[in-house]
């Protein structure tokens, strides 16, 4: 969500909202504190990650420890926790490829960094269509850590990695926080199906 100093609605569908604090210049602890307990992801990314307004190193760990303390969960980069270790309950551990390719042995990698911090969740998110068997086989050899698995730009395979079971599926509400998001009406259609095929395969 673009705008999270607004109530925040609640919305069918949906178990978790992400709440984008980068697109905020201030006001960011009130949001925190407004949303303590909910079904909430904050996330503070900087410019380099993909997000808006920068936030210093300092003032970022105490906000998202903050909504740690409050009960809510964070996405941070892998990179970031690295430096300023937080959680690991309730910790998202993401990396974003904007340039160039991901490669089987940084996902990989950074798949054994995250469980070896103790997180429960590493995300993935790539911004070449042409990752998507390497986030496929990634998903695939997942143990103990989920994986969430995207490709920013590209609808068609942020669906076809959550019918590989993508731990998140992000959906946008209103005007999308990245590119390639699907709409919460197209995400609700997708879930629908996904819950079809696993019936099927039951019977």
């Amino acid at each position: 969500m673009r705008s999270p100093l607004f109530s925040s609605p609640r919305i069918d569908g949906c178990d978790l909202l992400e709440l984008r604090l980068d697109y905020l210049r201030d006001g960011h602890e009130e949001v925190i504190r407004r949303h303590a307990g909910l079904p909430a992801i904050i996330t503070i990314r900087d410019p380099g990650e993909g997000g808006v307004n920068p936030v210093a190193p300092a003032v970022k760990e105490r906000l998202l420890k903050l909504a740690l303390d409050l009960g809510l969960m964070i996405d941070a980069e892998l990179s970031f926790l690295h430096d300023h270790p937080l959680g690991p309950h309730g910790v998202i551990a993401s990396r974003h490829v904007f340039r160039g390719r991901l490669s089987w042995r940084l996902a990989w990698g950074d798949y054994g960094l995250v469980k070896s911090m103790g997180y429960s969740i590493y995300k993935v998110a790539s911004a070449d269509s042409r990752d998507v068997p390497i986030m496929a086989r990634l998903l695939m050899s997942a143990g103990d850590v989920r994986v969430a698995a995207m490709v920013m730009g590209s609808k068609r395979a942020r669906a076809a990695l959550a019918m590989l079971g993508s731990a998140i599926l992000y959906c946008s509400v209103g005007e999308p926080t990245a590119n390639g998001q699907l709409t919460i009406e197209e995400c609700r259609g997708l879930l629908e199906l996904i819950r079809a095929l696993g019936t099927k395969n039951k019977a």
